[in-house]
């Protein structure tokens, strides 16, 4: 049985997966009740991430509920980039095949005066049976940025190295980073009398913490964060690093990141799981 659901706004759907790809190898894709869901691990098992998307994203959403389904992410990125800007999209899932479809149709303009159909179909991946679990909210420290603060402190660090060292205490976080060159310290300083919400970046710190996280995955963030208004990154020691934007009227992404063991022979797998279940 074949299930279809049309894309109400098809240029936001584009443009919010398109600035996942450097994120997401294979995506597991969940019609839930009201939300359509992307998580993916990725193949070191530093990294989980889920993304969330209203239902009035679709149009007769409800044939789609309770499917789920595993695809190369890359797959999506191509159909996507060889649309049309204008192109009205359908998502079309064919169970008994196995194949999920994305299909592009392009009523005519005055540049196609020709009405266009292309149909992406997408083979489906076996679906894991153990569920993704995410870590519960029980951060204690967090860094609030804008996007473009992100995007800038991100440029700065990458230019030098490939990761970052986060030491916060309360109101301050500084960010270094080596490399052959030498290195780079940015440091954030909040007055507790002139904290606002316009701030570039706000540090909420309970108690001292030092942790590492690779600049790729910063920079790549950056990319889904512009939908909203800030980004979010919270530690805890010992926890995995969770960063974190609202979509503005469309949804929610998480990203969390295995903390950086050099003195441990524990394995980022291993660490990762274990951190996970502990919570």
């Amino acid at each position: 049985m074949i299930k279809c659901s049309k894309i109400v706004q098809p240029l936001a759907f584009k443009r919010i997966l398109e600035s996942l790809k450097d994120l997401i190898s294979d995506a597991l894709i969940e019609f839930d009740k009201n939300y359509f869901i992307i998580q993916t691990i990725d193949s070191s098992h530093t990294s989980l991430l889920e993304l969330k998307l209203n239902c009035h994203f679709f149009s007769d959403y409800s044939s789609l509920t309770g499917i789920k389904i595993r695809i190369k992410f890359s797959g999506i990125i191509k159909a996507i980039k060889n649309s049309l800007q204008d192109d009205i999209i359908t998502l079309k899932i064919d169970e008994t095949k196995h194949l999920f479809s994305l299909v592009f149709e392009n009523k005519g303009s005055k540049i196609l005066p020709d009405d266009r159909i292309v149909e992406y179909e997408l083979k489906m991946l076996e679906v894991p049976e153990n569920k993704i679990d995410f870590p519960k909210d029980l951060y204690e420290n967090t860094i609030s940025l804008t996007n473009n603060e992100l995007l800038k402190l991100s440029k700065e660090l990458i230019a030098v190295g490939d990761k970052v060292v986060v030491n916060m205490v309360p109101n301050i976080v500084v960010f270094t980073t080596y490399g052959d060159i030498g290195r780079v310290i940015i440091i954030y300083k909040n007055h507790t009398s002139n904290k606002s919400s316009t701030s570039p970046c706000l540090v909420n710190v309970v108690n001292q913490t030092t942790q590492t996280v690779y600049l790729k995955y910063l920079m790549a963030f950056t990319k889904i964060g512009s939908f909203g208004k800030s980004i979010n990154i919270s530690f805890k020691k010992g926890f995995p690093v969770k960063i974190y934007s609202l979509i503005e009227s469309h949804g929610s992404i998480r990203l969390y990141l295995a903390p950086k063991v050099n003195e441990s022979k524990l394995n980022k797998k291993t660490f990762l799981q274990k951190t996970i279940t502990s919570l």
